[in-house]
C-alpha cells in the first residue's frame, strides 16, 4: 500500500525545481480543473491522487501542504477549508510552472 510519506518522497525531489506550484483539491471534473488553472498563471495541472473517500484526500492535500510549504516556490500555505462538493472521486492535485 502507498502511504502519504511515499508521495511526499516522490515529490521532495521534483517540487524544488519548479518555478512555482500550488497544491490542492477538488471535486470537480479534470477538463474543468484544467481550464480553471491555466486562467490563473499555471502552465500545468495534474492530479497526485484520487479516492472516493472524501477524508482520505482532506488528509492528503493537509499531509501534502504541510510538508511542502516551507518551499518558496509553494504557492500553498495552509489546506483549503473549502469544503468538496459530492462527487464520485475526489482529487489531490499540482498545479505548476516549469
Amino acid at each position: 500500500m502507498i502511504t502519504f510519506n511515499d508521495f511526499g518522497e516522490k515529490y521532495e525531489a521534483i517540487l524544488p525545481q519548479l518555478a512555482k506550484f500550488k497544491l490542492g483539491k477538488t471535486s470537480q471534473p479534470i477538463e474543468q480543473c484544467n481550464s480553471q488553472f491555466l486562467e490563473t498563471n499555471y502552465e500545468h495541472f495534474e492530479i497526485i491522487g484520487e479516492s472516493d473517500n472524501r477524508e482520505l484526500i482532506e488528509e492528503f492535500e493537509k499531509y501534502m501542504i504541510n510538508r511542502f510549504k516551507k518551499f518558496q516556490n509553494c504557492d500553498s500555505k495552509k489546506p483549503s477549508k473549502a469544503a468538496l462538493e459530492p462527487a464520485e472521486k475526489y482529487k489531490v492535485y499540482i498545479a505548476y510552472n516549469k
